[in-house]
């Protein structure tokens, strides 16, 4: 989203107010039943007393490992995913509970954009953006 708002910021052009997907690389998806899985380590209490897979087989079949496609990010921003799954998880989870015990969404979301820049990735990933807009 950072280097999608730099470019929004830098051009006037409307294709930057389009729909964009950001997610994990291809052929890192995990199935759904996995990430719940995952999220669950990250923040037991919010699946106490354990997460239920209450789907009803009558119903139309839902897809056991949903894809975005990231390849416009990638051609059009020079965007790659800089976290892996598991820090996804970790720091979507982190925010979720945070923000349940009564944090302001504002100010988490300012914090983690803030420790994403220190880290260096989005420099790195931001200049690539740059580069190519």
């Amino acid at each position: 989203y950072l280097a999608l708002a730099a470019q929004m910021v830098r051009s006037e052009d409307v294709r930057w107010s389009d729909a964009w997907n950001f997610g994990p690389q291809a052929g890192s998806e995990l199935p759904v039943r996995e990430l719940v899985a995952r999220f669950s380590d990250e923040w037991p209490a919010a699946a106490e007393p354990g997460w239920l897979d209450a789907s009803d087989p009558a119903q139309p079949h839902e897809a056991a490992t949903l894809r975005l496609s990231i390849d416009k990010a990638t051609w059009e921003l020079g965007w790659r995913p800089t976290w892996g799954v598991d820090e996804a998880v970790r720091m979507t989870a982190a925010w979720y509970r945070r923000w349940q015990a009564g944090e302001s969404a504002a100010e988490l979301c300012s914090e983690q954009i803030e420790q994403y820049m220190d880290s260096g990735v989005a420099e790195r990933s931001l200049l690539t953006a740059a580069a190519r807009g």
